[in-house]
């Protein structure tokens, strides 16, 4: 690090990067350095930061991901321009309590660490994105309701257990990420508020049947649902109209039944059901104009609809890729193939 005369001379800096450097310190005279705007001290072995950064009144982005911190300063909160905190990679076991005080704060991530909660963050009104995933999470508390302009939350990997309600008024949220948590059910009273939310993420967990709560919940355009232990979905088509869905991921569930609910999506493209058990397909799914792939692989399927079904879209099959590899008793004649005008590499078929 440069000497006292060195910081003197660069009294109008703005942007240091110090990554990739194995330091084990910062020296408290970086806090000198109250013009900047970007620090980036990632992948060091920083086991500790100067508590002098909070006379950083300039600072907007602090990257200190990938080293050895167990915890940052209470005064972070005092850089009341901070925009960006990136803290990923650490070994961090809560965060300071006047990180609220960052009034602008927008993004945070603090992956990879091991947080029990994510208090301070609560009060932080202005947040807009928040990634903590992989840590020791265990629930998402009812004042999560309180941070009005969050439009992405990613909490995958955690120990969270069910989710609040109060995520659901979050006007502005578009993108909820909970893969990797053990939740048992989705299912939480709530109204028309999260109108905003558009991609929804429950793979990885424990659920055993296909949450009720989707259906006030029409505006989703893409929901993955991988790798749980989901056996039926019983969903009224006359109060459910997924109008917006543009891809679903079911695969790895304990399905038996094509899900029928999925002919009324006029907007799917693309459809992952593989590795279930289904033994049917309806014909009607592929009347949806949209759909450009269809993964079937490692079913139970005994019959396909070629005939009955598709002959009506004809052109629009040459578009639509459908994987039925791995189904051992499903039989598809060679004259159907021929008929269909469907180059065989444009269906992946393992009999």
């Amino acid at each position: 690090m440069p000497n006292t005369y060195m910081y003197n001379r660069m009294g109008n800096l703005t942007h240091l990067d110090l990554s990739n450097n194995k330091l084990r310190t910062l020296p408290p005279q970086i806090g000198w350095l109250s013009t900047l705007v970007t620090l980036n001290v990632s992948n060091n072995r920083l086991a500790r930061l100067p508590t002098t950064l909070a006379r950083m009144l300039q600072l907007r982005n602090l990257d200190v991901s990938f080293n050895n911190l167990t915890h940052l300063p209470n005064g972070i909160g005092c850089i009341t321009g901070l925009e960006s905190l990136i803290a990923e990679h650490n070994q961090l076991t809560k965060l300071p309590k006047k990180l609220s005080c960052a009034v602008r704060l927008t993004k945070i991530d603090v992956s990879h660490n091991i947080l029990v909660t994510l208090s301070p963050l609560w009060r932080c009104y202005n947040l807009r994105s928040l990634i903590a995933t992989s840590n020791l999470i265990q629930e998402i508390p009812s004042n999560i309701k309180n941070m009005r302009r969050i439009a992405h939350i990613d909490l995958s990997h955690n120990n969270i257990t069910h989710p609040c309600r109060e995520l659901f008024l979050l006007p502005r949220l578009a993108i909820l990420e909970l893969e990797a948590n053990t939740l048992a059910s989705f299912d939480v009273p709530i109204d028309h508020r999260a109108h905003n939310l558009r991609v929804l993420v429950l793979s990885k967990n424990r659920l055993t049947s296909f949450p009720n709560t989707l259906r006030s919940l029409p505006q989703i355009s893409k929901l993955y649902m991988s790798q749980n232990m989901i056996h039926e979905i019983k969903l009224p088509s006359d109060v459910v109209n997924f109008s917006s869905l543009k891809e679903i991921d079911l695969s790895d569930n304990n399905l038996t039944e094509f899900p029928m609910f999925m002919e009324h999506c006029s907007n799917l493209r693309e459809i992952v059901l593989s590795n279930n058990a289904i033994r049917a397909v309806p014909g009607n799914i592929f009347k949806l104009r949209m759909l450009k792939s269809l993964a079937l692989s490692d079913n139970q399927l005994v019959s396909f609809p070629f005939d009955e079904a598709l002959c009506e879209t004809r052109e629009k099959v040459k578009n639509t890729v459908v994987y039925i590899r791995r189904n051992p008793d499903l039989v598809i004649p060679e004259n159907v193939v021929q008929k269909l005008n469907l180059p065989m590499k444009r269906m992946h078929i393992m009999t």
